[in-house]
């Protein structure tokens, strides 16, 4: 033997699917498209949602607020979320800074 370990049939499958979209994307004429490979499973980050997909309100939930959320770019962006946000609202996107 060699000492070199084969990926599994499995692995090579799911690298090669996330090739194959990645190379369809850049086809088709998107700008850009971030793929993130997680535990040998291609990823692709959801498109950001409108604000009424989101339940976006503009006031905060229980303490829980949009400026202290991880997907929050001062002053009023959203990773998550298409549009203007406040620092003082919340939608169920929401994911508590640690």
């Amino acid at each position: 033997m060699s000492g070199i370990d084969k990926p599994g049939r499995r692995a090579v499958l799911q690298h090669a699917a996330a090739a194959i979209g990645v190379i369809g994307a850049a086809v088709s004429g998107c700008a850009s498209v971030e793929v993130i490979i997680v535990e040998e499973r291609a990823f692709v980050p959801p498109q950001r949602q409108k604000k009424s997909l989101a339940l976006y309100k503009d006031w905060p939930n229980k303490g829980d607020q949009c400026g202290r959320c991880t997907r929050y770019v001062a002053p009023g962006d959203c990773r998550a979320v298409v549009g203007p946000v406040s620092a003082h609202g919340w939608c169920q996107n929401f994911r508590a800074v640690a």
